[in-house]
């Protein structure tokens, strides 16, 4: 039963932590972005990044980077929706979908392109907010596969075991043992 309830609670101890992996960004691989700071608060710049839409010739798009009171830039698109980071943007922008690429400046959100010139990789326009929930049937199966395979196991470990030749104590007429007890 310790070999078994050890496995189970492992299990189960690991299936919010891959999910957690999963939500932290699967499509990059890599960690969200930080907020980039700026110096002058309410300045508005322009960051141009190139889309593609399927075989399509790619195009650029503008978006804005405003800095902020707190001195932070926010991601401003064409709409009027903000956005914090980068991954933020690909999150929840409604201008690209799943099937776009987009490749933006190596620095964005910085609103200083001197630090790191050229642009990145192209990346997908726009990821699924929901990656992690997709993960959480396949979860629940496993924790109840585990969990049945891991009863069935109590069951046969544990079993009532029958005493030899099938006697009972009782001696009751038709169980097997002589009837009442008696000595033929």
């Amino acid at each position: 039963m310790d070999g078994v309830g050890t496995t189970l609670r492992g299990a189960l101890a690991a299936i919010p932590l891959v999910l957690l992996m999963t939500a932290s960004n699967a499509s990059t691989g890599q960690a969200a972005a930080r907020p980039t700071g700026c110096s002058s608060p309410g300045q508005v710049y322009q960051a141009n990044i190139l889309v593609k839409h399927g075989d399509a010739p790619s195009e650029a798009k503008a978006l804005f980077l405003v800095c902020q009171q707190n001195r932070f830039v926010k991601i401003v698109d064409s709409d009027g929706r903000s956005y914090d980071d980068l991954d933020d943007f690909r999150a929840h922008n409604r201008l690209f979908g799943e099937d776009d690429m987009i490749m933006v400046p190596r620095s964005f959100p910085a609103v200083d392109a001197s630090q790191s010139p050229g642009f990145g990789p192209w990346v997908t326009g726009h990821t699924s907010t929901s990656q992690a929930w997709r993960w959480l049937p396949a979860g629940i199966v496993l924790v109840l596969v585990l969990g049945s395979g891991g009863g069935f196991a109590w069951l046969v470990t544990h079993r009532r075991k029958a005493p030899v030749g099938g006697a009972t104590s009782t001696g009751a007429p038709g169980d097997g043992t002589p009837d009442g007890g008696e000595v033929p």
